[in-house]
């Protein structure tokens, strides 16, 4: 868990962005979502560096997942069916939320960012983490925000 404070609106959603790239991911640009997860998500594909990614948007939720050898279609899955059935904070506006999965030999590695006007808040989880990415996502369930 964490949360941090910044000067201006627009530097917290840069932040929030920032949470895919320090996962070495990116959105798959210009391509029309046309893999089915399930539960009506469509997710369009796409590469960031080394990485196959499938990326939708979930409700106020940007979501990537990637893995260096193929398509991480098990992985977004799993992020797709809970975001489905649980309801992950919404930033207040215009904020923006993200949701970065990155498939490693050992496992996932999670990570879950919003925003609330000057204020991100985040969780992450790593391949050791039992259930790594229902955990990272159910601690953003959890998080409440603060007065």
């Amino acid at each position: 868990f964490e949360n941090a404070g910044y000067d201006s609106t627009g530097a917290a959603g840069q932040a929030v962005m920032a949470t895919l790239s320090s996962a070495q991911l990116a959105y798959p640009a210009g391509e029309e979502p046309t893999i089915s997860l399930g539960n009506g998500v469509t997710a369009a594909t796409g590469t960031a560096g080394r990485m196959e990614v499938l990326g939708w948007r979930q409700g106020p939720w940007i979501v990537v997942v990637g893995e260096a050898r193929s398509l991480p279609l098990d992985a977004a899955r799993i992020v797709a069916s809970y975001v489905h059935t649980h309801y992950l904070p919404v930033p207040a506006g215009q904020g923006n939320a993200v949701i970065a999965v990155t498939m490693g030999a050992s496992g996932p590695a999670t990570s879950a960012a919003w925003q609330e006007g000057r204020w991100v808040y985040s969780t992450s989880t790593t391949a050791t983490t039992a259930n790594p990415i229902t955990t990272a996502l159910a601690m953003a369930l959890s998080m409440r925000r603060y007065p």
